[in-house]
């Protein structure tokens, strides 16, 4: 206590001429224990009264200092961007200081400025940042247009897909409804006795054939797509004569109403090699391939219609051409896709479901084949089945 007391009384003494110079008249409003802060010359003074007794304490005003600007200097690490520098009364704030605070109460005269190291650096990094920045909104953007780019082509092709379907639906319809309108309307002329000489009887039983006929090749068509679209048709592929499957095909075909009024010209070899195929499958191709060429060459007035068979490298291609309207290059991307039907207006005029060449792809693909088309508007078109000579998985 006698160290204690002496240090004090050191202290006092050192410091009584600026004791002597305190606003002690300051506290005397104070709250009780509310500490009211002066600065000297040499101390920092803390003024409080409590209850009738008055208080003051004092503190080396050197030593705190000291104390602050070592902390400001340690508390920086040294790869730092920024600097921290303790300001005096009257000191001048460096140019490129970002921010000050004040240390009030305590030491009103005194403040804590942060500095830039290296404004170039600086200038440099916030010149990055920004322009990283300015990368990542416009990517944002981008992505942005893109999606809704992307969204309104799905929008639009789900758009165009749904009225494939419904355009399906009514040629179908509308299809089923022209042989059975046909049918019955023969049907009705022989059962009231409406047909006297047999060349009109004989007329009435070739349409009533005919129809039926065409109405089975629609169904059948409707029936294998709706196969396909479930996953469920299967083909059977057995080694056989490909060129005895055309020359079916061809006879077949060329008894119908669409086919019978025209040129039909078949050159396909009948030494053709062996191809794994399903004859049945690939009648339906044919026929296809066939009634679309004599559907479409009427519009030009053309009854020529050739069909060719020949060898090539790794496999037997199978051509059957026309010299009708012919398909726009626009069309040729999407012809195979179900439903799909010419924009064209000669096109459009002819009657179809839109659902036989995605069939005969179907069918080619199952035979580990391909069709491919050429064709030039108003010239015609050409539709090449390719079958490769090992089967499928082999």
């Amino acid at each position: 206590r006698v160290d204690d007391r002496a240090q004090m009384l050191y202290w006092s003494g050192h410091l009584l001429d600026e004791i002597e110079r305190l606003p002690l008249s300051r506290p005397q409003t104070s709250n009780r224990g509310e500490m009211h802060w002066v600065q000297s010359e040499r101390g920092l003074w803390a003024m409080t009264r409590w209850d009738d007794g008055y208080y003051i304490f004092g503190l080396d005003l050197a030593a705190i200092l000291i104390d602050l600007k070592g902390d400001a200097r340690t508390q920086v690490p040294l790869n730092a961007e920024l600097q921290m520098f303790l300001l005096g009364p009257g000191e001048a704030f460096p140019e490129s200081y970002l921010d000050d605070r004040v240390l009030m109460p305590w030491l009103s005269d005194w403040s804590v400025v942060a500095v830039i190291r290296d404004p170039q650096a600086m200038a440099r990094e916030q010149s990055r940042n920004r322009l990283q920045r300015i990368l990542i909104i416009a990517f944002a953007i981008m992505v942005m247009v893109v999606g809704a780019i992307f969204s309104t082509r799905l929008i639009s092709r789900e758009l165009d897909v749904a009225r494939m379907k419904t355009d399906f639906a009514a040629n179908v319809s509308h299809e089923l409804r022209s042989p059975i309108t046909q049918i019955r309307l023969k049907a009705e002329s022989l059962l009231f006795g409406l047909a006297d000489t047999p060349e009109e009887l004989d007329a009435h039983y070739q349409v009533i054939l005919r129809e039926s006929e065409r109405l089975s090749r629609l169904v059948d068509n409707v029936l294998d797509y709706s196969a396909i679209d479930r996953g469920s048709k299967q083909y059977v592929l057995r080694p056989g004569d490909l060129a005895d499957t055309v020359h079916r095909a061809v006879d077949n075909i060329q008894t119908s109403y669409e086919v019978r009024e025209m040129d039909v010209e078949v050159n396909v070899p009948f030494d053709l090699p062996v191809v794994h195929h399903d004859a049945d499958a690939i009648t339906q191709c044919l026929i296809n391939l066939i009634s679309n060429a004599a559907k479409y060459s009427s519009a030009t007035g053309s009854r020529w219609i050739g069909v060719l068979g020949r060898v090539v490298e790794g496999g037997v291609e199978i051509a059957v051409s026309d010299r009708g309207i012919g398909i726009a290059a626009d069309d040729i991307k999407r012809i195979f896709e179900p439903f799909y039907r010419s924009r064209d207006a000669n096109a459009r005029r002819q009657k179809g479901t839109g659902i036989g060449l995605t069939i005969t792809r179907y069918i080619m693909d199952a035979h580990g084949g391909s069709i491919s088309v050429q064709s030039r508007p108003g010239k015609g078109s050409t539709f090449t089945l390719r079958f490769p000579l090992q089967p499928p998985g082999q």
